[in-house]
């Protein structure tokens, strides 16, 4: 109706992408195969789910602060910059992921 949002945007396909990339790297790990076909992509994807999960700490972090400005206006642009700025990470990391992996 009013157009679509970007098929990385859902929050929820980072976490559950995010948690998959953990578990498969936590196995590799372990594993004998580390070639196989499973893990495809994998490495990549951990280094990359550690530094989006540290940039999405620091825009919190930033969010926290953002709530102590006293102008109701420029606290609502910091805050909603903000929020623009984490969902754009996680678009990042969603098209990373399938781009390696496909969809999930």
């Amino acid at each position: 109706m009013y157009g679509e949002f970007s098929k990385y945007y859902d929050s929820d396909v980072y976490v559950e992408n995010a948690n998959l990339v953990s578990q498969l790297y936590k196995e590799r790990k372990e594993s004998e195969n580390k070639s196989d076909s499973r893990y495809k992509g994998i490495v990549q994807l951990e280094s990359s789910r550690k530094r989006t999960e540290k940039q999405i700490k620091k825009i919190r972090q930033l969010r926290k602060e953002a709530r102590d400005i006293e102008n109701y206006v420029e606290r609502q642009n910091r805050i909603y910059e903000l929020y623009e700025k984490e969902r754009s990470i996680l678009m990042q990391f969603n098209k990373e992921f399938e781009n390696l992996r496909g969809k999930n």
